[in-house]
């Protein structure tokens, strides 16, 4: 089937025109532009970013992301990037690799197909000439116009070797995050909730927001992720700690919630929003080999109505294995149709439900007396959660140093341990395990 320019300005329009979910949190354009980031962590595997926003011109503002990366090394990656999307799904053989994402982000940034500017560019060492590759607007799929730069105009970029994006965008594409401080707060926030480090090679990124004579710079190696800043909180007694494995086919879903109590006046700084016993912090962050999709409202997770009992649960789901739950085309959102992200997610969800911390359970409430085999009293240094492959749903009591778990809990267990919680109390519960 041939594909002439106006159906590309057809799939740009388009494109540019769906929606995003979570836009009333973050803008469009800084939750696709973590897409760049993806394909410079992932296929480029680089070790140093460098982000420029640059908002001294309003009607012309402009944002490019420069890696040290291997860049387009081969025909085939290549292709993959002059294809308006991928016809199959993401695994961890084809992860990040210059695919659908970068080409929606370029369209929240300049959604006018005809008036777009934009330039991708990549110096490889390998296969393609050390010479810089340069790709210009508009987007026209396999005939774009692509130029290697005999001149050597752009010597200063990616020296040696590496993946570059410039485009131009209209300052009103940032909605109220207009202002070079309020912009690098909300980025700050974005990618300590986006990235989880250890999954990946060792990089940094750096910021540059430039707003007439105001530069700002920040760098990644200021910064902990969500999760690491939890992790701190509960050598310190000041937050719960509970773990859980679950599997499907190839599929492995190392699970960490993490509970802040009710007196807590804890504020992570530089997440202020998701750092915090709040409602709106009380999430599941999806990932895929460190790289978290989504992070959803705890209540929408686990089917109930929203409600304050669970305040201050902060849960983290990473998959790994050969095969992942699928995000939605761009990944800001987990595909809930997807048949493996339901299956292995069913038994996390009775597992939350049937989870007791400190912020259900009063402190002088008894803890359940398992018999010594089934029972554990780990310190309260946080647990090691690959090494725990089913934690016990009824975790918690008088102090946040004890973790009782059962070894084996069944479907059927589970099955039967949200009923006993749904119909009855605590007391039943127990005399069911010490049946």
């Amino acid at each position: 089937m041939n594909i002439s320019g106006s159906d590309y300005e057809g799939f740009w329009r388009m494109s540019a025109n769906e929606g995003v979910p979570y836009s009333n949190e973050f803008p469009e354009v800084l939750q696709t532009c973590t897409e760049f980031v993806d394909n410079s962590l992932g296929a480029g595997n680089a070790t140093e970013i460098k982000i420029t926003i640059n908002l001294t011109d309003q009607r012309k503002c402009v944002f490019s992301i420069e890696d040290n990366g291997k860049g387009i090394e081969n025909l085939i990656e290549l292709k993959r990037f002059l294809q308006f999307a991928s016809s199959k799904g993401s695994s961890e053989k084809n992860e990040n690799i210059y695919g659908h994402g970068a080409k929606k982000a370029l369209t929240k940034f300049c959604p006018d197909f005809n008036t777009a500017v934009w330039k991708v560019m990549w110096r490889s060492r390998n296969g393609f000439s050390n010479k810089m590759n340069v790709l210009s607007s508009p987007f026209n799929g396999q005939e774009t116009d692509l130029k290697m730069d005999d001149a050597d105009n752009y010597k200063d970029i990616c020296p040696e070797g590496g993946f570059y994006v410039y485009t131009e965008f209209d300052i009103e594409r940032l909605g109220s995050y207009n202002k070079a401080n309020k912009l690098m707060e909300v980025l700050q926030e974005l990618f300590r909730i986006r990235y989880e480090p250890e999954f990946y090679q060792k990089y940094v990124i750096n910021f540059e927001i430039i707003q007439g004579e105001t530069i700002i710079k920040e760098s990644s190696e200021n910064w902990k992720s969500l999760k690491q800043c939890l992790e701190e909180e509960v050598l310190k007694n000041s937050v719960e700690k509970f773990v859980f494995r679950s599997t499907f086919g190839k599929c492995i879903a190392e699970v960490t919630m993490f509970c802040i109590p009710k007196d807590s006046r804890l504020t992570i700084k530089g997440i202020e929003r998701y750092g915090k016993r709040c409602m709106f912090a009380t999430r599941v962050y999806f990932g895929r080999n460190g790289r978290y999709i989504e992070g959803r409202p705890y209540h929408e997770f686990v089917g109930l109505k929203e409600h304050n009992n669970n305040n201050g649960r902060i849960a983290f789901v990473m998959y790994t294995g050969e095969d992942l739950p699928q995000p939605c085309t761009t990944k800001v959102k987990m595909q809930d149709t997807c048949r493996i992200f339901k299956s292995i997610n069913e038994p996390i969800i009775n597992w939350f439900l049937a989870t007791k911390t400190k912020i259900d359970i009063p402190a002088s409430t008894p803890i359940a007396h398992l018999p010594p085999s089934t029972t554990s009293h780990v310190p309260s240094t946080p647990v090691n959660e690959y090494e725990q492959s089913n934690a016990n749903p009824l975790a918690g009591g008088g102090t946040s140093s004890t973790i009782l778990r059962l070894n084996r809990i069944t479907k059927e267990d589970e099955r039967i341990l949200v009923k006993l919680i749904q119909k009855y109390n605590k007391k039943a519960i127990i005399d069911w395990i010490n049946k």
